[in-house]
């Protein structure tokens, strides 16, 4: 893991190397990689074969896969969504959901959850070339591809990630990303800085 005491340098963090925890049901695990002010929390879930996932009353969820097969989700009583490619699916964290692998393998699930009505997402993108980032962006997963951000006045201090590493983004002040044919899923968060890393 890439720690920095300066505020304003982006932190690396190597997803692999966090601790799984098991779900609050007990039906699976996850790693809690970052959590904020506002009471958001951003975690990466392993779903290895058909599961009912923890509720969380008052939070507002969204969700999508990284890595691994396909899964096959049933939110209440909505139809059934395949979450695969560039799909994001958000819902009310105290709705029954379950999941199911589409093939075999782990799949990880990507995982925000923030209060009710706070206006967060998780949007995929592809990004070769610079772009600034913008006040309400908490975090970026990189799904493959190289990642770089720093700001555009240092001439130190520029972190990289890669596949399976999340970006924690510090003071966003002249703060720049820059993609190498990178595939990444942005976290966005209004109003809110990362109070643990």
């Amino acid at each position: 893991m890439n720690r920095t005491n300066d505020p304003a340098t982006p932190t690396v963090i190597a997803t692999g190397d966090v601790e799984r925890r098991p779900w609050r049901n007990g039906l699976g695990s996850t790693r809690e990689l970052a959590t904020g002010s506002t009471g958001w929390r951003l975690s990466l879930a392993d779903i290895t074969t058909a599961c009912a996932f923890s509720r969380f009353p008052g939070l507002w969820r969204w969700s999508t896969a990284v890595a691994g097969p396909s899964v096959e989700m049933v939110i209440g009583d909505r139809d059934a969504i395949t979450v695969a490619d560039d799909v994001v699916v958000d819902y009310d964290g105290e709705a029954p959901a379950t999941a199911r692998p589409t093939s075999g393998g782990v799949t990880h699930l990507l995982n925000l959850m923030a209060p009710m009505g706070t206006p967060a997402r998780l949007t995929r993108a592809r990004l070769d070339g610079p772009i600034p980032v913008t006040a309400d962006t908490v975090a970026v997963f990189v799904l493959d591809g190289t990642l770089l951000a720093g700001h555009q006045q240092a001439t130190a201090g520029h972190q990289q990630a890669t596949a399976g590493q999340l970006m924690l983004l510090g003071n966003h002040d002249g703060l720049t990303l820059t993609g190498h044919d990178a595939r990444c899923v942005i976290v966005e968060v209004p109003g809110s800085r990362i109070s643990r890393r």
